[in-house]
C-alpha cells in the first residue's frame, strides 16, 4: 500500500520495532498491512472503504443466539486509540464493555492481542474469541501479482500446546529474496489461553453462501472446523474455549503472533518454543495511554445489505429465455444453469447460471469481454471481467492487461471486498443501501453480461458490454421501479489500486476523466493515455462524488473512488474508456446493446467456421457446437488480451502457448494471415546472442518486459509453429522475410534486420550447442513444460534430459527435413533429417528403458550412464510413469507400433482416471515444502493445477495421441471428460463447476498434499471429487479446437490440399459436419462401416472422388490427401457442398 506512506499522521497508525517489522493501521480503525522489508505478512491490504479481514470477534451467546462483535475496522462500534507502540479498540455492546490491545515488541518480530472484557449487565452470559489473521508472507509485488498462487505455497502446521491447545505455524515454500538473502518467511499463531478449534482458509471461514448472506459461516457456527485447509485464500482462524462470565465478572485473554524471516526447516513440534517469548512478552507490556485518539468513522457497509432477491420460476425462465432451452443443468427438480440461442440468425450460445448454482461453486461465475470483432492483437482493445456476485465490470484495461488498468481488480472469489471494480447500490426510501450482489439469474454471451435481479415485485437488469468497433464498455441499469442508485468505481489508472494518486478531472456533460500518475509504467510509453467514464445522459446524474460518499474520514477525498449518484430513475447508463494518444479526442457516444452483440455474435459465427455437429441420436453431440463458440471465446482472451479469472496478471505471451493455442487455432480455421503475422512477432523476440527465446515476452509497446531464462524445450516451438504453417500454407516465402532479432541484455529489437532463416539456423545452432556431451540429446536446461518439475538442484541443468522435449525436437526435425527438402532450404533440411535419424538413435539407447519410456534420464559426469527417473525402476522420487512422453512417443512417430501400443496399456492401468489422464501415476513425494529434487512439485502445499497432475493442455494432447493410434472411444471419450457442459454426466465425481469456460486442470478435493498421499487410491476409484481449477487464460481452447476439427472430425484445408483423416465411433455412425471453407457451406456426412478411420471412399455432391493419396501413419490406416483444385472443382457456391465419407 504504498499510499499509506504519503497519509498524514492524523490517518494513519504504524508500530515499528527495531527489526524491521511493521503493523500499520488505519484511521478508521482497519488494519492495513504487517511487513518486515519487503515482505507482506497479510495477505490482503486494508482500506479506509472496506472491511478488514484482520479481526478479533467477541460471540456473546444469548438465548441459544450468537451475536457477533467485530472489535476492528469498519463493522466495529469501537472508539480507535494508539500510541507509538500500541493500537486500542474500546467499547460497549451487549452489557460487554470490552478493550482490545494490539502490542508490538521492540526487539522481537512478535505481537499480541490483548482482550479485556467487563459484563456490565445484570445476568451472566457465555462467550467466546475468535482471531481471524489473512496471511501472505511473501514479497509484497509476488503477493499483489496473485494472492491465491501465493497461498499455494504456503504450507500450514497445526501444533498442539500441552496445555493452550491448538495454534498453527504457517510457512512460505518459495524462496524470499530478503537483503540479498533466499529465505522463507515463517509466522506462528497461537493463544495464551487455552485454544479449542481452528481453521487454516478463509473458505472454511466465509463459506460459499457469504456472496449472498454477507455472513461469514465460521461466526454463526459454534466452532471452527478444526481441519487443515489448504486452497487459495489462507486466513487462519482461531477459537479460544467458551467462557461464562457473571455479571461484574471480568476476563482477559491473549492472542499472539512470532514472525520469523527465514525459518529454513519445517514447521514442528520445537516451535511451540515461542509460546514462552509470547507469555513472556505479554506479562512485560505497559499499561495503554493514547497518544493518538481517533474520531468515530461511519461507512456506507455500516447501513448496507446485499439486496435479497428471488429465484427465478418456470414461466420467469420462458420469459426471460424463451422455451429453447439446452443441456439444461438440474438438481433436485431445480435449474442450475442452461444454454440458450438468441434471436438472431447468428445468435448461436448463450449460457444463463441461476442463483442456486453460484451458491455451490468455488470459483465464481466470471466473463472476460473485450472491444473488436478482429483478430489484430496489435489493437489496443478494452476489456473488462465480470463475475456474478455483482461485479459488473473489473480490471478495464486498454491494450495491456497489467500495466493499463482502469479499475481495480476483485481479488478474492467470495465477494469480501465490496468496492473493487465497478459496484452498484440501491437506495431504499428510509435512505439505507442495498448492494446489487449475487442476482436471481446471470446472462453471458461473447461479449456481454446482464444480471437479472427479481425481488419482491420489481425487477432489475443491469447490462454491460463491449462494442465491436470502438473500443469502448457499456454499462445499463433498467428498473421496473424507480430508485436512486450509486455507481462505484474504484480507480488504479496504472498496476494497483492505491499505488498511486491518479489525476482525476471533471468535463462536460458530467464526464470524468482519468489520467494515470506519472510513477506508472502506462505513462513511460503512453504519456498521453487518458480514461474516461461518460453518462449516458447527463441529466440523470444528481451527483458525481469520490469516496466521502462511502466513508467519513476526513481524507476520503483524496481515495481513488468515483461515484456516479443518479436522480431517482427507471433506467441509466455509462460509458468507460480511454485513448492511449488522447491528444486526438475521439467522438465519444454509447454504443447500442442489440447492435454490438449482433455484430460480435456474426463475427464469432464466421470466426468459428459456422461449426456445428448433427447425429439424430447422439445429442450430446450438440455439446460440442456451444463448446466451440466458447472456447473460441476463450482462445481470443488469451491471445489478445492475456489475463484469466483467476491469473489476472498477464499481458504476456508465453513463447511456448502463443506457439500453440492461437496458432494451432488460426491454422485449423485457415487464417493464414493472421499466423503469419503471430509469427514474425514471436521470431523478432528470439535473442541474437544466443538463438534462444524468452520464457515469455510483452507484444505491446512494452516489448521489453520479459523472462530471458526460459526452460529447454521453448526453443522447439517456434521452430514447430513455422513448420506447421508452412505446411499449411505453402507460404515458403515466410523465410526470406527480414525482420529484427532481440538484443538478450537491452531487450531491445536490433537495428539490422535477418532474414527468418537466418534466425532458423541461429536456432538450430542453439540446440546443437545444448545436446548432452557425445549425444543428440538436448539438456533439461530450466525445465519442460510441466513447471512444477523445474530442477531444484541447478547442477541438473546439463546432465538431464526431458524425455518429451527430446521428442518433441525429433517430431520437428521430421518435419523440417520434410518440408525444407523440397526445395526451400535443401542444405537445411538436409541437416534435419540427419539429426533426426541420431536422436531415433540415441533415444532407443538412452531414454527408452526396460521396454518403457523413462520421464527424464540423468547422465553421470562422463556422460555414458544415463538413469532413469519417472520409470518403473526410479529409486529416487518414487514416481513410476509419467504421461508426456508416452503420448509426445506416438505424436512425433518416436515408438514403434508395439511401444505405442506398450505405452497406451502403461496409460491406460497407471495415467487414467475418471476425470481424463494425470501427469503422473503419483505426485511427488511432499515433505512440509523441502526441496530435494522438483521445484514446485515439492513446495506446493496445495493440491492443485500441475501439483494435482489432471492438466487439461496434456489431456488434450492425449486425445491427439489416441488420434494418431485410431483409438475412437478413447478420442471421444476424452473430448467428453474434459468438456465442462454438463460435465458431471460423464465425469461422476465432478464438483460443480461452470460450464462455458476452459479450466486448465481437474483438481482432486484433498484438503492436503498429505492427505493426498496417503488417499490418491481414492482418486482412482473415484470415490474423492475433483474440481475446476484455474479459468480461461490458457492455450488450451485453442489446442482443443483444433484437435477436434483437425484430428478428431479429421477435417484439414490447407492453401494447396485437402486432408480428410477422420477417427469416428460406429454409434455416430451418420454424424453431420457443418463448416465453412472460402465461402463454401460444407456439411461432411460420416459413414462409419467397417472401421472408424482411414476413409475408403468420398463423394462430393454425388461425385465420387478417385484421386487422392493415403497419409501416412505407421500405426493405423492413414486419412486421405485430396489436391485443392480437384476438391474445389465440384463444389457450389449458393448451396450446402454434401461431402460423404465413408470409413
Amino acid at each position: 500500500m504504498k499510499n499509506f506512506n504519503s497519509l498524514d499522521a492524523e490517518y494513519k497508525v504504524e508500530l515499528n520495532n527495531n527489526l524491521g517489522l511493521s503493523l500499520k493501521f488505519l484511521a478508521n480503525g482497519n488494519m492495513a498491512a504487517i511487513s518486515y522489508k519487503n515482505i507482506l505478512i497479510n495477505l490482503h491490504e486494508g482500506s479506509f472503504i472496506d472491511a478488514s479481514l484482520a479481526n478479533i470477534y467477541v460471540r456473546v451467546f444469548i438465548n441459544d443466539e450468537i451475536n457477533v462483535i467485530p472489535l476492528i475496522g469498519v463493522f466495529s462500534a469501537a472508539e480507535f486509540s494508539a500510541n507509538k507502540n500500541q493500537a486500542r479498540w474500546n467499547g460497549i455492546t451487549y452489557g460487554l464493555e470490552y478493550e482490545l490491545t494490539c502490542s508490538l515488541a521492540k526487539d522481537a518480530n512478535l505481537w499480541i492481542w490483548q482482550v479485556k472484557l467487563s459484563n456490565v449487565s445484570e445476568t451472566e452470559f457465555s462467550y467466546d474469541l475468535i482471531y481471524a489473521q489473512d496471511i501472505g508472507i511473501a514479497d509484497v509485488g509476488a503477493v499483489r501479482t496473485n494472492e491465491a498462487y501465493t497461498c499455494q505455497y504456503i504450507d500450514h502446521a497445526v501444533l498442539s500446546h500441552p496445555t493452550l491447545g491448538y495454534a498453527v505455524a504457517s510457512r512460505q515454500n518459495v524462496a524470499q529474496t530478503i537483503d540479498g538473502a533466499a529465505s522463507f518467511p515463517w509466522l506462528l499463531q497461537g493463544g495464551l489461553n487455552k485454544v479449542a478449534n481452528y481453521s487454516t482458509d478463509g473458505f472454511q471461514f466465509y463459506g460459499l453462501h457469504y456472496r449472498e448472506t454477507n455472513a461469514p459461516q465460521a461466526l454463526v457456527q459454534h466452532n471452527l472446523p478444526s481441519s487443515c485447509l489448504q486452497y487459495e485464500f489462507v486466513l487462519t482462524g482461531l477459537q479460544q474455549e467458551k467462557i461464562t462470565l457473571a455479571a461484574a465478572e471480568q476476563a482477559e485473554s491473549t492472542f499472539f503472533a512470532y514472525f520469523m524471516p527465514d525459518h529454513a526447516e519445517i514447521s514442528c513440534s520445537d516451535d511451540l518454543q515461542y509460546y514462552a517469548k509470547a507469555s513472556e512478552f505479554a506479562q512485560s507490556v505497559a499499561k495503554f495511554v493514547p497518544s493518538q485518539n481517533f474520531a468515530a468513522t461511519s461507512s456506507i457497509l455500516n447501513t448496507t445489505q446485499m439486496l435479497k432477491v428471488n429465484d427465478l420460476d418456470a414461466s420467469d425462465l420462458a420469459q426471460f429465455f424463451g422455451s429453447d432451452l439446452r443441456h439444461v443443468e438440474e438438481q433436485d427438480g431445480k435449474v442450475l444453469s442452461f444454454f440458450y440461442s438468441g434471436s438472431s440468425e447468428s445468435s448461436k450460445s448463450r449460457h444463463v447460471v441461476l442463483k442456486a448454482k453460484e451458491l455451490q461453486v468455488e470459483r465464481p461465475h466470471g466473463h472476460v469481454i473485450f472491444s473488436g470483432t478482429d483478430s489484430d492483437f496489435a489493437v489496443h482493445r478494452l476489456s473488462s471481467t465480470v463475475y456474478m456476485s455483482g461485479i459488473f465490470n473489473s480490471q478495464v484495461t486498454l491494450g495491456n492487461t497489467s500495466f493499463n488498468k482502469l479499475l481495480s481488480v476483485p481479488r478474492n472469489h467470495l465477494n469480501v471486498f465490496k468496492f473493487s471494480g465497478q459496484r452498484i447500490f440501491m437506495r431504499d426510501s428510509d435512505g439505507c443501501f442495498a448492494q446489487l450482489g449475487v442476482p436471481s439469474a446471470l446472462e453471458l454471451g461473447v461479449n456481454f453480461a446482464r444480471w437479472i435481479y427479481k425481488f419482491a415485485d420489481e425487477l432489475i437488469e443491469v447490462k454491460t458490454w463491449t462494442d465491436a468497433v470502438s473500443h469502448q464498455l457499456n454499462l445499463t441499469i433498467d428498473s421496473k421501479v424507480a430508485h436512486q442508485f450509486l455507481i462505484t468505481h474504484n480507480i488504479v489508472a496504472g498496476v494497483n489500486e492505491d499505488d498511486s494518486h491518479p489525476s482525476i478531472s471533471y468535463g462536460e456533460n458530467k464526464s470524468v476523466l482519468i489520467q494515470a500518475d506519472r510513477s506508472e509504467l502506462i505513462v513511460t510509453e503512453n504519456p498521453q493515455a487518458t480514461f474516461y467514464i461518460l453518462p449516458h445522459n447527463s441529466s440523470d446524474v444528481a451527483k458525481i462524488s469520490d469516496a466521502r460518499v462511502l466513508s467519513s474520514v476526513d481524507c476520503a477525498k483524496e481515495l481513488p473512488y468515483i461515484v456516479y449518484e443518479t436522480n431517482l430513475l427507471t433506467h441509466f447508463g455509462l460509458t468507460l474508456g480511454g485513448e492511449l494518444d488522447f491528444a486526438n479526442k475521439p467522438a465519444i457516444g454509447p454504443a447500442q446493446f442489440e447492435t454490438s452483440v449482433a455484430e460480435f455474435e456474426q463475427a464469432w459465427f464466421k470466426k468459428t467456421r459456422q461449426f456445428s455437429l448433427q447425429h439424430e441420436s447422439q445429442f450430446e453431440l450438440t455439446k460440442f457446437n456451444d463448446l466451440m463458440f466458447w472456447y473460441t471465446h476463450n482462445a481470443m482472451v488469451h491471445y489478445l488480451v492475456p489475463h484469466g479469472l483467476e491469473q489476472y496478471s498477464g499481458a504476456a505471451w508465453g513463447t511456448r502457448d502463443v506457439c500453440q493455442g492461437p496458432l494451432e487455432f488460426f491454422l485449423a480455421t485457415g487464417d493464414y494471415q493472421t499466423t503469419r503475422k503471430i509469427l514474425l512477432t514471436i521470431f523478432s523476440h528470439q535473442y541474437q546472442q544466443t538463438g534462444g527465446w524468452p520464457q515469455w515476452f510483452m507484444f505491446d509497446e512494452f516489448y521489453r518486459f520479459q523472462q530471458h531464462e526460459s526452460h529447454g524445450d521453448v526453443i522447439v516451438w517456434p521452430l514447430k509453429a513455422i513448420l506447421d504453417y508452412i505446411e499449411c500454407s505453402n507460404d515458403y516465402a515466410i523465410l526470406d522475410e527480414e525482420i529484427p532479432f532481440t538484443n538478450f541484455a537491452s531487450s531491445d529489437f536490433t537495428d539490422e534486420k535477418y532474414s527468418v532463416r537466418k534466425h532458423l539456423e541461429s536456432l538450430l545452432k542453439n540446440i546443437k550447442d545444448n545436446f548432452i556431451s557425445g549425444t543428440v540429446l538436448s539438456c533439461y536446461g530450466d525445465g519442460d513444460w510441466d513447471d512444477t518439475l523445474q530442477p531444484a538442484n541447478s547442477q541438473l541443468r546439463k546432465s538431464m534430459v526431458s524425455g518429451w522435449t527430446v521428442q518433441l525436437t525429433y517430431q520437428v526435425f521430421v518435419k523440417g527435413a520434410k518440408l525444407l527438402k523440397l526445395g526451400a532450404d535443401f542444405k537445411l533440411g538436409c541437416e534435419f533429417g540427419i539429426l533426426a535419424k541420431q536422436i531415433h538413435r540415441d533415444y532407443n539407447h538412452y531414454v527408452i528403458q526396460n521396454g518403457v519410456v523413462a520421464g527424464f534420464v540423468l547422465f553421470d559426469d562422463e556422460g555414458t550412464q544415463a538413469e532413469p527417473l519417472l520409470h518403473p525402476t526410479d529409486e529416487r522420487t518414487g514416481i513410476q510413469y509419467r504421461l508426456l512422453p508416452m503420448t509426445r512417443g506416438i505424436i512425433s512417430e518416436l515408438f514403434t507400433y508395439d511401444q505405442a501400443l506398450r505405452h497406451y496399456d502403461l496409460i491406460k492401468e497407471n495415467l487414467y482416471y475418471s476425470d481424463g489422464v494425470r501427469l503422473m501415476n503419483q505426485p511427488a513425494t511432499y515433505a512440509g515444502g523441502v526441496n530435494l529434487i522438483f521445484k514446485r512439485a515439492e513446495l506446493a502445499s496445495n493440491v492443485g493445477r500441475e501439483v494435482g497432475l489432471q492438466y487439461v493442455h496434456a489431456h488434450i494432447r492425449f486425445i491427439e495421441a489416441m488420434a494418431k493410434l485410431g483409438k475412437a472411444d478413447e478420442v471421444w471419450q476424452a473430448l467428453a471428460q474434459i468438456n465442462p457442459i454438463l460435465i458431471d454426466d460423464v465425469v461422476k465425481n465432478a464438483a460443480k463447476r461452470q460450464s462455458n469456460c476452459y479450466f486448465s486442470s481437474s483438481d482432486a478435493d484433498f484438503a492436503t498434499r498429505y492427505e493426498a498421499q496417503e488417499q490418491w487410491g481414492k482418486l482412482k476409484d473415484a470415490s474423492v471429487m475433483v474440481r475446476g481449477g484455474w479459468r480461461i487464460y490458457s492455450s488450451g481452447p485453442g489446442i482443443y479446437i483444433n484437435q477436434l476439427i483437425s484430428n478428431c472430425l479429421g477435417i484439414r484445408l490447407h492453401a494447396t490440399k485437402i486432408e480428410l483423416d477422420p477417427v469416428i465411433c460406429q454409434n455416430m455412425d451418420g454424424l453431420e459436419f457443418s463448416y465453412s471453407y472460402e465461402d463454401h457451406d460444407l456439411q461432411f456426412v460420416y459413414h462409419v462401416e467397417k472401421r472408424e478411420f482411414a476413409p475408403k471412399k468420398l463423394i462430393v455432391n454425388n461425385h465420387e472422388l478417385t484421386e487422392f493419396r493415403r497419409i501416412d501413419n505407421p500405426y493405423r490406416g492413414g486419412g486421405v490427401t485430396i489436391d485443392k483444385a480437384v476438391f474445389m472443382q465440384y463444389l457450389k457456391v449458393d448451396e450446402v457442398n454434401i461431402i460423404d465419407i465413408y470409413l
